[in-house]
């Protein structure tokens, strides 16, 4: 039988105030009586009941899981539009990387090929320079060596630079998907834990009176599975794991996290 009893409006005004507080509170008295009262009158009507699937179940416990996950759908779907900017970022950066570090190892190549094709010729003479030292010609060589590298270091340099900038931005949002999804995570858990406290005390309630509360389990069997959650990591699990390997290989590359700790 259903009581006139929910529990949507408890959870809605937990939503603003969850951040805000440490773990979950114990239940008031003022919301506690009303569970109470609803678990005696079910429980003398033989409520919970147990159904096909082995739990023990009745129209308040289902109502208490359903506005569960009513407020963890909303939470995770307001997420999801909210950092839908943050993905298509973060997403363009690490593709933007992938493609700027390839064009780093290139830069490097032509670079190293440019030095050991130039290397031989360090102390050869060049005609005006018959009353110069070993040293002195060494010295030119080196420095017209240097010169026609330059270009190609500047490019390698170049191209550096832009991959860290591009990581350090991809850092930089990666930690604001995952500050966001801990903190959605966070609020679902408190309420999670705050709609068990509210199915335990209408649960003790109900075996107090119930003709079969012997046989009945010492807490709810009804499980609170995070559907919602579940559901939005399956959507981003291999962007973010790719995401997360990328940045790790480039981070151990250039060390853009402890450069900017220094800096």
């Amino acid at each position: 039988m259903d009581n006139n009893y929910s529990g949507r409006t408890d959870i809605s005004k937990m939503q603003n105030r969850m951040l805000s507080k440490g773990k979950t509170k114990r239940l008031s008295l003022f919301e506690r009586i009303p569970l109470i009262i609803a678990g005696r009158s079910d429980g003398s009507r033989g409520l919970p009941r147990l159904s096909e699937n082995g739990d023990w179940t009745s129209a308040t416990l289902n109502r208490e899981v359903h506005s569960y996950k009513e407020f963890c759908d909303k939470a995770w779907g307001k997420l999801q539009i909210d950092i839908a900017d943050r993905f298509s970022k973060l997403e363009y950066l690490i593709d933007e990387a992938k493609r700027l570090e390839a064009n780093a190892e290139k830069a490097r190549e032509r670079l190293y090929e440019a030095a050991k094709s130039t290397s031989s010729s360090g102390k050869e003479r060049k005609p005006g320079e018959e009353r110069l030292s070993e040293s002195q010609v060494g010295s030119r060589r080196s420095r017209e060596r240097a010169k026609q590298l330059q270009p190609l270091k500047s490019a390698v340099q170049n191209i550096e630079s832009e991959v860290k900038d591009c990581l350090r931005e991809a850092i930089m949002i990666k930690n604001e998907i995952s500050e966001a999804n801990k903190a959605v995570r966070l609020v679902c858990k408190r309420v999670m834990d705050h709609t068990r406290q509210r199915m335990d005390v209408y649960w003790n309630s109900s075996m107090r009176t119930h003709p079969e509360s012997a046989n009945m389990p010492v807490i709810p069997s009804l499980k609170i599975v995070p559907d919602a959650e579940l559901l939005y990591f399956k959507q981003h699990k291999s962007f973010l794991e790719d995401a997360e390997g990328t940045i790790e290989y480039l981070n151990m590359k250039y060390d853009v996290t402890n450069e900017k700790e220094v800096a």
